[in-house]
């Protein structure tokens, strides 16, 4: 069959929301701009049919028998521009898809296979939605001051950003649901961070610092997002400079000295709280003891002053 001119064609969309259609079968040849003005973001297309070179708009992604080449790149950066996912329907990456720098990172399926030279050294490459140590590394390495944890992770693999002392500033993404044991931990040149609604963990020491002496710690505040669940041991551990530090309704859970050797003054608990380990937190303040309602409780704090 052939389809040219203005033939109407009934296409499978396999993925309505994201307009990925499927070329149905009996198809063998598409001329050239039958599907131009048409809006898909990705056509799959089986490699018996002959496509010609403008059938489709240049937006849209062609795959041809699950293979996903420079051509597919082109189109799925006119889409998405330097931070892309790879659609459903892809089964392999071809060496030099994304080359020389195109993007800065790339979100796809383990399941996908892929050449070695398939992206530049320089892209972060996000597989199943977690951003890995190595790939932590490479974000750093094209990072200057503030570094963007690109849409697409879902999860910061432990120690990803341990002992790192480059950026001061990062940005995580609203996609983001968990931070991992360690994953911040000594990043003294830390000044700002902003966790995102969407996050319901974060993990041992994942913002912590090593021991008693953390006079270097530098940020202040941290406002926590009310999809925030549980908040392991000591992940806020020694940033003496932490003065403020807001809890949602949503939280239930604060490990044992989550908050250890901080600068908190003043503490206001959820209601919805259910644990608090031992000495979660160091208070300036005994007048803070209001705060703590419940007997089983009482052992959350250490206070520093003397009355």
């Amino acid at each position: 069959m052939f389809v040219r001119g203005r033939e109407v064609l009934v296409l499978m969309f396999i993925d309505r929301k994201n307009m990925i259609a499927l070329i149905p079968g009996g198809i063998t040849i598409i001329e050239a701009s039958v599907f131009s003005g048409t809006a898909f973001n990705v056509a799959l297309i089986s490699a018996e049919v002959e496509v010609d070179n403008n059938a489709f708009n240049y937006k849209t992604v062609e795959i041809v028998n699950g293979v996903f080449n420079s051509k597919s790149a082109r189109a799925l950066m006119a889409q998405q521009g330097r931070n892309v996912t790879i659609p459903d329907g892809v089964k392999f990456i071809e060496a030099n898809s994304f080359s020389d720098n195109q993007i800065d990172s790339v979100t796809f399926s383990s399941k996908i296979n892929t050449s070695p030279d398939a992206f530049d050294p320089n892209t972060v490459q996000i597989k199943n939605g977690i951003l890995s140590i190595d790939n932590a590394q490479s974000l750093n390495k094209s990072s200057i001051g503030h570094a963007i944890v690109p849409e697409g992770v879902q999860f910061i693999e432990n120690n990803a950003f341990n002992n790192d002392r480059t950026p001061t500033k990062f940005t995580l993404p609203s996609s983001l649901i968990s931070i991992g044991n360690g994953a911040f931990f000594n990043a003294r040149s830390l000044t700002e961070i902003d966790i995102p609604e969407g996050v319901r963990s974060i993990g041992r020491n994942a913002f912590s610092l090593p021991g008693q002496d953390s006079s270097f710690s530098s940020f202040t505040q941290v406002n926590l997002p009310g999809s925030l669940n549980k908040i392991e041991m000591r992940a806020f551990a020694f940033n003496q400079k932490l003065e403020q530090v807001s809890f949602e309704t949503g939280l239930e859970s604060i490990g044992m000295g989550a908050f250890r050797n901080t600068g908190i003054s003043d503490l206001k608990l959820p209601n919805g709280l259910k644990t608090i380990g031992d000495t979660a937190f160091t208070i300036q303040n005994r007048s803070a003891l209001f705060a703590i309602k419940r007997q089983e409780y009482r052992r959350c704090c250490i206070y520093t002053d003397k009355n």
